[in-house]
């Protein structure tokens, strides 16, 4: 017969207890030591006591001990016991003694406990208490109210702490230091304002030490405190909340380092504080796009020197000094550095990219050296006549450090899925060139230069599937559009040429601009069946009219923004006379206005005689927390248009619920009121166009729009008002809202 403990399993059962038996005052001896490790840790905050528990005489202490209390001036002494668990009985132990003083350390109601051994032996415990309140002045403040920083410095435990202490110290062994709290009726604290008067608990450097880490916590590093505490208990408070004496901008040029002390806009006898500071270097780097806060090795500051000085007459005086030591890059401070050790030494240091000798602000900036921004919506290109056409368009910016000038060096390709090249051997250049249109290319350089004020000077070449209606509808947009419905709300034409340009910017709001362009137009074919997902045999446009010839033409420019946009955000690649070189800010109020003339001449070069002028402007009005009102005005008028320059309206962003380009001519006009609260919107459209001299009677529609990622997308219906109006409106989600 097999044994019942044969098994593996029995005899794993078996050993259990013994295992748990064994295994229970083992662990018991741990958590013993590890409370008494505890314990002497909260002792020895007290370095004079930590000696003492150090001594010889403490450390052979074998016999047991009993324990005398001695110093308390207005605490009862059984107050005193009951609070930290009731008097202990002799015999005392080591480590019951140690156990004992965190406890009444944990306290917070003395100030210092002097710890000797008599024969016998007995545990003499001097204590003494903490200084009481009764009445507190505060003088010095600005930036902060008396309440909150009475709170802090009055600052006590609260009702459910205190309970819980109690509950813990009843439930603890003697050799357990549990903290011991004691009632609030017993301690200085406010109420509503008023100060009741006790024991300022945890003494006056605690008090103290509480205002200061609140004041640099709310961000003013140089804040400072001084006054005294009278034998009566008033204790005055002056709070310097820290003034600087100067600033100065370390590695950058001198030069640019004197322009960006004056954008800091921080000056002598200036309250200092770090919000301020960190908007200071958001202005910074919104004009200056190269600058960075140079965080490699720097420190943060130290904590002030608070010193205290007792008083004869059993008062005290006390002074706070920041101290403030200047920055220096440690001495591992360099790219050798692993990149996981200087992760953590950034959090220890807290990546600090400013510092400060005595009151003086020091601020650590770096130059960068360049930039690439990549234009990734090229990569979702479709169109009705290219098909999918991948490709990507980037600016690499390569800074100059002094800020004199800087060059940009712009690249774009898309590669045309549905466009083989035509095969041409004869003909101009442009011809030549323009023929590759299995490929879209665009290279150029620019020059932006500060100190005019030039925001870009430089020239370009291009082979580009064009179009003149980027105004009405944003890229990603028509691309996404394009490949759902094969509604892509433009029309094509190959342009193939080169450009010289100059912008210049003023003030950060007014934007002039010049530029010469040699383009030859091309019509662009579109192919049968181009891949989307609906409407694949229903292509209702996309091959645009074109005159095919070459064109020499100068575009003057004119653009103004009432909220001001930095020099290095001025320019494009992408060159038309239709659209701003300025960044469309959603939720942005004020006035922006377009105005463009654009005129062909044969002196220019090329066959084309007209002009053109393109005037679209927005007004924006903020008309309560949760709304605004848009006013839209657009007109476009010619003379002697090619067929690319004609005007249309109808469709999305040009006379919305109608079809797009449903009415042609020379000139149109276009006219919108938007009116938006937090989500939702409505609006009304109205346009004509000049055809053969006259205008057509005006159009309107009229929609509602749920907008939301802070009005950037939106969905919008719209209704014609017409005599071919219908009950179903035209609908769109827009990801990019140019109103």
């Amino acid at each position: 017969m097999r044994s019942a403990f044969s098994t593996p399993r029995a005899r794993f059962l078996a050993v259990c207890p013994a295992l748990l038996l064994f295994a229970s005052p083992a662990a018991a001896r741990g958590k013993a030591r590890e409370e008494q490790t505890g314990c002497m840790r909260i002792v020895s905050r007290d370095e004079a006591l930590a000696a003492t528990l150090r001594s010889d005489a403490f450390r052979d202490l074998r016999d047991p001990v009993a324990v005398r209390v001695s110093g308390l001036q207005s605490l009862p002494e059984d107050d005193v016991w009951q609070l930290v668990g009731g008097r202990p009985a002799a015999p005392l132990s080591r480590d019951e003694a140690v156990a004992l003083l965190a406890r009444l350390q944990s306290t917070g109601l003395f100030s210092g406990i002097a710890l000797s051994l008599d024969d016998g032996p007995t545990l003499n415990l001097e204590l003494t208490e903490n200084l009481r309140v009764r009445a507190v002045r505060l003088r010095g403040l600005s930036e902060f109210r008396s309440e909150d920083v009475l709170d802090r410095l009055l600052e006590i435990p609260s009702s459910w702490e205190v309970e819980r202490s109690r509950r813990d110290i009843r439930a603890a062994e003697p050799t357990e230091c549990a903290a011991a709290l004691p009632p609030r009726d017993l301690l200085a604290r406010a109420e509503n304002g008023d100060v009741s008067p006790g024991i300022l608990w945890k003494g006056l450097r605690g008090a103290l030490d509480r205002v200061v880490r609140y004041l640099r916590g709310r961000g003013y590093p140089l804040a400072r405190l001084e006054g005294s505490l009278s034998p009566s208990g008033i204790l005055q408070l002056d709070i310097d909340e820290g003034r600087l004496s100067g600033v100065e901008v370390r590695g950058l040029d001198a030069g640019l380092a004197r322009d960006i002390v004056a954008e800091l806009h921080l000056d002598r006898g200036d309250i200092f504080s770090t919000g301020e500071l960190s908007s200071a270097l958001e202005r910074v780097e919104r004009r200056w796009p190269f600058i960075r806060a140079d965080r490699r090795g720097r420190r943060r500051a130290s904590a002030p020197d608070l010193r205290i000085d007792a008083l004869p007459d059993g008062g005290a005086e006390f002074r706070s000094d920041p101290q403030q030591k200047s920055y220096v890059p440690d001495e591992d401070d360099d790219e050798e550095v692993p990149p996981r050790r200087r992760k953590d030494r950034e959090r220890w240091s807290g990546g600090s990219w400013y510092g400060f000798e005595g009151d003086k602000l020091i601020v650590y900036l770096r130059p960068e050296r360049k930039r690439s921004d990549a234009q990734w919506v090229e990569l979702l290109r479709h169109t009705p006549v290219t098909g999918f056409a991948p490709g990507v368009a980037a600016t690499a910016t390569f800074y100059d450090p002094k800020d004199r000038v800087h060059l940009m060096v712009d690249a774009a390709v898309n590669l045309n899925t549905r466009r083989p090249s035509r095969t041409q051997t004869t003909g101009t250049f442009l011809q030549r060139f323009g023929a590759h249109e299995l490929t879209d290319v665009l290279l150029g350089t620019r020059l932006r230069i500060p100190a005019l004020d030039v925001a870009e000077v430089g020239v370009q070449i291009h082979a580009l599937t064009d179009t003149n209606d980027r105004w009405r509808i944003s890229a990603i947009d028509s691309y996404l559009y394009s490949a759902l419905i094969n509604r892509a709300d433009r029309e094509y034409y190959r342009r193939t040429g080169y450009a010289a340009i100059l912008t210049t910017h003023l003030l950060e709001m007014l934007t002039l601009g010049a530029e010469y362009r040699r383009d030859q137009y091309d019509p662009l074919a579109a192919p049968p069946r181009v891949w989307t997902i609906f409407n694949k045999d229903d292509p209702r446009y996309g091959s645009a009219p074109v005159d095919r010839g070459e064109m020499g033409s100068v575009v003057l420019r004119a653009e103004y923004r009432s909220e001001k946009v930095p020099l290095h955000r001025v320019g494009s690649m992408w060159r038309n006379s239709e659209t701003s070189l300025l960044p469309l800010q959603p939720g942005m109020v004020g006035v922006r206005s377009l105005n463009t003339v654009e005129i062909a001449d044969r002196s220019l070069g090329g066959i084309f005689d007209f002009t053109k002028l393109v005037t679209d402007s927005f007004v924006v009005v903020d008309t309560d927390p949760s709304g605004s009102v848009t006013l839209r005005v657009r007109g476009a008028f010619g003379r002697g248009l090619p067929l690319q320059k004609q005007e249309g309206l109808g469709g999305w962003g040009a006379l919305r619920g109608y079809d797009f380009k449903e009415f042609r001519g020379d000139a149109s006009f276009l006219a919108t009121l938007q009116r938006d609260w937090n989500h939702f919107g409505v609006f009304f459209d109205v346009g004509s166009v000049r055809q053969r001299s006259d205008w057509i009677d005006p159009k309107t529609s009229l929609g509602a729009s749920f907008s939301f990622a802070d009005g950037s997308t939106r969905m919008e219906a719209a209704w014609r008002l017409d005599g071919r109006a219908r009950l179903l409106p035209d609908f769109r989600i827009l990801f990019a809202v140019p109103l």
